[in-house]
């Protein structure tokens, strides 16, 4: 059976052909791969929704990169620059908040530099966070990363009541 745009369809789904039409190397590159890709077309429906995803968040990596670098080269004083960096944080990634800390490694203490997001502010009780203390603290003693999507069952998370109150479900 045809369609009006000529494509045929069999048991309701709509046949597509793939192609990645690459960079100009041997092979072509493969987006799904962190390759960079001129042109993409997916097999089947479902295969085109993930590659659009995997596009748009790659689009979202670059953006926020550009950003950064942007506020590293252009920003005349350091506080300027991490702020501007946590701004392209919340921008680009999404998120709530985002807060930028520097070591004063004399006291073993966080100092809180940038806050943009719901918090701006950069005085109150994690202005200056011991390291070891409260979740920022630990990471920075263990110098881990620490990533969570189950904030409100997360064992570092000490205010859970404020999680739920502004709806807090991720941590990186």
């Amino acid at each position: 059976m045809k369609e009006k745009d000529g494509s045929s369809k069999k048991d309701g789904r709509i046949p597509l052909e793939a192609a990645i039409v690459g960079d100009g190397g041997a092979l072509p590159a493969n987006p799904l791969a962190g390759g960079r890709a001129d042109a993409v077309a997916a097999q089947g429906d479902g295969e085109l929704r993930r590659m659009e995803k995997v596009l748009l968040e790659r689009e979202r990596l670059a953006a926020l990169g550009a950003d950064v670098a942007t506020a590293l080269a252009q920003s005349d004083t350091l506080p300027e620059m991490l702020h501007a960096c946590a701004a392209a944080l919340v921008e680009h990634l999404d998120a709530a908040f985002a807060r930028v800390w520097t070591l004063d490694e004399t006291e073993a203490v966080l100092e809180l530099r940038a806050s943009s997001g719901l918090y701006t502010h950069l005085d109150g009780p994690h202005s200056r966070v011991p390291v070891g203390k409260f979740k920022i603290g630990l990471i920075a003693e263990e110098r881990r990363a620490h990533l969570t999507n189950d904030v409100l069952n997360d064992p570092r998370v000490g205010d859970k009541e404020w999680a739920a109150r502004e709806g807090m479900v991720a941590f990186a």
